[in-house]
């Protein structure tokens, strides 16, 4: 494995809680985004382990604990796809358990985020690979009780690891290839097959 590939598989896990004061919410929230947050659920988001993120990442939770609220940082790193489809099979052999269905949601693209993709990145690099392999078997498994294709509603035709343009794009100024738009998000709802659950 090149150095350049342990660099890309490394993440910080973060978790913020900022308790009821909604004008540091908003700071967190907006600072999260600038860095590339992808969340993973509320308060819980993951952000390439680069020493400019860290360094940011650190400096915003000191701010969260200074004003009351609750922060923690971790250092993860992403092995592989198998490790991946492993913890997908553990929440859907979970939910089955308890009588739910799971509509597996395909991961969206992502190049051309200024945090994912730095200056000089080769491609396709090592979380692209991963990216791509999980959604293949997200697609072909036939283990969630229905898929809903969230890469093809909003990747480019040009450029299937790219987001859409019109779907990158906020009050006239480009976004950051990461979180779509309100068009994109429609897209998303679209790709859900209400019947299927």
């Amino acid at each position: 494995m090149s150095s350049s590939e342990v660099e890309d598989r490394d993440w910080l896990l973060v978790s913020i809680s900022t308790g009821a004061v909604a004008s540091l919410r908003v700071h967190v929230w907006r600072q999260l985004r600038k860095l590339g947050a992808i969340y993973i659920q509320q308060s819980i988001c993951l952000l390439p382990d680069r020493p400019p993120i860290t360094k940011a990442v650190t400096r915003l939770l000191a701010r969260v604990r200074a004003q009351g609220g609750q922060a923690r940082c971790l250092h993860v790193r992403l092995t592989d796809t198998d490790e991946i489809v492993a913890g997908h099979r553990e929440l859907i052999r979970l939910a089955h358990a308890r009588g739910i269905r799971v509509v597996g949601g395909t991961i969206m693209p992502f190049k051309g985020n200024p945090w994912l993709y730095p200056e000089g990145t080769p491609e396709p690099f090592a979380l692209e690979q991963i990216r791509d392999e999980v959604n293949t078997w997200i697609r072909t498994s036939g283990e969630y009780d229905a898929v809903a294709d969230f890469e093809q509603a909003l990747r480019s035709p040009t450029d299937p690891d790219q987001l859409r343009p019109e779907f990158n794009v906020r009050d006239g100024q480009e976004g950051d290839w990461l979180h779509p738009n309100d068009a994109g998000l429609n897209a998303m709802a679209e790709a859900i097959d209400l019947s299927r659950l």
